[in-house]
């Protein structure tokens, strides 16, 4: 199991919005969906990506997974340099 945060300036329908995308395309079907979250499964395995307003103007983006950890560290390796 794996948490992992970090910060975006982007929207929180941007930044769900490209999770989901990104870890369709990894094999993940979305199970839930609400305004400051998503949730992917697959494989036994999940992917939750949580936003919440962060402090001034920047969004804290959280997932938490399970056997997704790489694509998880992929995801925010990538998305973070945005």
């Amino acid at each position: 199991m794996l948490r992992l945060s970090f910060q975006t300036a982007k929207r929180s329908d941007e930044v769900l919005s490209d999770a989901e995308e990104f870890f369709q395309k990894q094999g993940l079907d979305t199970c839930e969906r609400a305004a400051d979250s998503v949730q992917l499964e697959n494989g036994g395995g999940y992917v939750r990506v949580q936003v919440a307003n962060g402090e001034q103007d920047g969004r804290e983006v959280t997932l938490l997974t399970q056997e997704w950890e790489y694509q998880v560290k992929e995801f925010a390796t990538q998305y973070s340099r945005k």
